[in-house]
């Protein structure tokens, strides 16, 4: 049986079990579809004169806002150091104007005493012997002992490396990591925070000059040993960058004795000289970094170069089992170990400051707030992300911390030499439980890059946009904008760009189709977790004023149908949760040029009516939040979990017509316009296809079939000088025999 179906556009589903006592109706976010915006909104009166009007008349029901970042004075967002009482009245009528105006939805927010303790990094060397496959490969190339496993008192299964019954001769028993430009990667040292881009900032290994890195290996020896005559057990070698000026620090046997002096055979990686003083196994990180110069954003000039290491050299006098060696550096450390915090001249207290986060005034009754949030991080930051979202859900169970997730990112700039996969990364993210409620992914695809005169390259601008291309002149950072020479150039160059990975100015980034993909497929298996479509809707013109300035690089501003496309696109994947980035708008200058980096407002947070080519921005985006806010109510009922749609699976139909037949659907044809006219060529389809086909299921009504086509030809249909299409969609299969009512 064979139904020919003409103009066929189906309904958006997501994939969710849809069994009610899976989600906790109290957790925010998660009873209803969301739409929102990524901005900068705390500056009383900008929030209550410019951004929340602005806000409310986008309709939309929620927004991510970044914080300021700085130590202390600032009666605005609050700094590190501040007490509550310098700015809660400030967040205090932030929270409850969003809440009047918006009616109780959710805030997702930047707050500085979480983010401190977040972005701590910690990695573990594994002693004993870690593939090349493994990625990361967190071990050592050379190893001298023999592997064991065996199981703590505590029930703890543990692999290493042991040394053997003693000889008097001893060896170095590990030596040569693997992944040895994670502490490095990121030379510079930033004294203060509110004087530096927070990337700089944060993902500095060299905070300030007195910061430090903490070695913390893993290890055990028999109580008989640990409490006879004294024995040197190893050595601990930390090998700066350039090789040079080798710190070492000798463990003894009464060092395993615990404070106080005991000691039950237990593995430790804290040591006590005597049971007394604490050794403190650490490196600044000035030292750490000898020899290692910086790019001008920050990274290290070159990280291959790097000789780092953490060697154990055995004694030969007392018989040693290695666990693992752990790296912290001065905030996970601290994280970790609150009660060697509280002995600092001035102690972070970061458990002090995430519980007066979560449970004061601010957040703990507040009905308007959701989230905590963290923006662009590393690999080795992942451990601490789940320390503090583990201590937020200690103290405010119905929320936590929300890691914004950009694959591409994280494997580029984590200075990791066997890189991991983002699948690798998903799942690293949800096993150590640093994403327990929201996997917000995002990857922006409207880059472009110059590296030479006339290279301008990845996404060109349509064909019939050509006219309206912004004068760059007035307009320095639309430098690298240019028109394709017709329609088919510009649908298949973005469609290829769409489906491939490809290198930027940003670096190497993953195919803009397969993270939706991988995102999907990660909530289907994790349930619990909503799956937060990141979306481009704006600019960024800003890396043209670094200093010195880099002339490639850039994301331009999207066209409405490509944000129309992405947004589609990432609810054809499931997305219960729509995040635009961004509304507000930031502009600087640089050799007397202005740059913008547009959001969905202008510089004087007046609404942007049009974009940089003469199109309806705002009437544009906000009939679409109309539309996909009205989708996503159908698609998940507020409050009616049971009746949430499932994702089934979305497919990508290509030039080959590659991912059909599935199911019920046996074919789309693509029919274009003949020139000049409203009237289609219905004798010959098109080979070069481009449509996003998501399948979803309604658990209400087995017998019903659900599909959402998502059209990715994308130049503007103005004066017949788009490209309009007319589909036929060919249906086969048992699951539409019968079937004489589609709607």
């Amino acid at each position: 049986m064979k139904n020919i179906y003409r103009k066929k556009i189906g309904i958006v589903v997501i994939l969710f079990f849809a069994v009610s006592t899976i989600f906790s109706q109290t957790m925010p976010m998660k009873d209803k579809f969301y739409i929102g915006y990524q901005g900068s909104f705390y500056y009383y009166p900008y929030w209550q004169d410019y951004y929340f009007p602005g806000l409310h008349s986008l309709n939309i029901n929620f927004i991510q806002n970044y914080g300021n970042h700085s130590e202390s004075g600032d009666t605005n967002d609050g700094g590190f150091y501040d007490e509550m009482s310098v700015y809660q009245t400030n967040v205090n009528n932030f929270m409850n104007s969003w809440g009047n105006i918006f009616q109780n939805n959710a805030l997702i927010m930047e707050r500085e005493k979480i983010l401190r303790g977040a972005y701590g990094q910690l990695s573990d060397y594994q002693a004993e012997f870690v593939p090349s496959t493994t990625y990361p490969r967190y071990g050592y190339a050379n190893r001298n002992g023999t592997e064991y496993t065996e199981i703590t008192s505590d029930g703890d299964t543990v692999t290493g490396l042991c040394t053997g019954l003693p000889d008097n001769q001893g060896n170095m028993l590990v030596s040569g990591l693997y992944e040895n430009e994670e502490q490095i990667n990121f030379p510079e040292s930033f004294n203060i925070p509110e004087n530096n881009h927070k990337i700089s900032y944060y993902y500095s290994d060299n905070k300030t000059d007195y910061y430090k890195w903490f070695i913390l290996p893993r290890m055990r020896i028999s109580v008989d040993d640990a409490t006879g005559p004294d024995k040197k057990v190893c050595r601990i070698d930390i090998i700066p960058f350039d090789g040079a000026n080798t710190i070492s620090f000798d463990l003894w046997n009464y060092d395993f004795r615990y404070f106080g002096g005991g000691y039950n055979g237990d593995y430790i990686d804290l040591f006590y000289r005597r049971g007394q003083e604490l050794q403190n196994i650490n490196i600044l990180a000035t030292n750490l970094n000898n020899g290692n110069t910086a790019c001008t954003d920050g990274k290290s000039s070159h990280p291959e170069n790097s000789l780092v290491d953490y060697r154990i050299y055995w004694y030969g006098q007392v018989k040693l089992w290695l666990d693992r060696v752990r790296v912290m550096d001065e905030w996970a450390f601290y994280l970790f170990h609150p009660d060697l915090d509280i002995q600092l001249p001035n102690p972070y207290n970061f458990q002090g400051k995430i519980q007066q986060e979560c449970q004061n005034n601010l957040m703990g009754g507040n009905s308007n707030f959701g989230y905590f949030y963290i923006d662009e991080y590393m690999y080795n930051n992942i451990p601490c992300i789940a320390k503090v979202n583990s201590i937020i859900k200690d103290f405010k169970s119905n929320s936590g911390l929300i890691a914004e997730t950009n694959s591409s990112l994280i494997i580029n700039y984590s200075g990791l030499v066997n890189k991991p996969s983002p699948d690798d990364i998903f799942e690293y993210l949800f096993s150590s439980k640093a994403i327990t409620d929201i996997l917000f992914m995002y990857e922006y695809p409207f880059t472009y890059k110059k590296t030479g005169d006339n290279d301008y390259s990845l996404f060109p601008l349509p064909h019939n946009l050509a006219e309206r291309l912004p004068d760059k002149a007035s307009f320095p950072g639309t430098v690298g904008y240019y028109a394709s020479v017709n329609n088919q150039y510009y649908n298949d160059t973005v469609n290829y760009w769409f489906e491939n990975d490809f290198y930027s100015g940003f670096g190497y980034n993953y195919c803009f189709i397969d993270q939706f993909r991988r995102a999907a497929n990660f909530q289907k298996n994790h349930p619990q977790v909503r799956f937060c479509g990141g979306t481009q809707s704006h600019s960024y013109e800003s890396p043209f004023t670094f200093n010195p300035p880099l002339p490639y690089g850039s994301l331009r501003e999207p066209t409405n149908e490509e944000i129309r496309m992405q947004e589609y696109l990432a609810i054809a994947y499931g997305a219960k949760i729509i995040l635009n980035f961004c509304y507000t708008t930031f502009y600087s200058s640089y050799n007397g040029n202005t740059y913008n980096d547009w959001g969905m407002e202008n510089t004087n947070h007046s609404l942007r009516n049009l974009n940089y080519y003469n199109q309806k921005k705002y009437d544009t985006i906000n009939n679409l939040n109309i539309n996909l806010q009205k989708l996503g109510d159908f698609m998940y009922p507020k409050n009616e979990i049971s009746n949430y749609f499932t994702w089934d699976e979305t497919r990508t139909v290509d030039k080959q017509n590659v991912g059909l037949p599935y199911r019920y659907l046996n074919n789309i044809e693509s029919y274009p316009r003949i020139n000049g006219t409203t009237n289609f060529d219905m004798n010959n389809p098109d080979i070069n296809k481009y449509w996003e086909v998501g399948f979803f299921n309604n658990p209400q009504h087995s017998d019903y079939k659900y599909m959402l086509v998502v059209n990715k030809r994308l130049s503007p249909e103005e004066n017949l000088t788009g490209d309009s299409r007319k589909a036929k969609f060919t249906f086969s299969g048992y699951e539409v025999q019968g079937f004489n009512n589609w709607s």
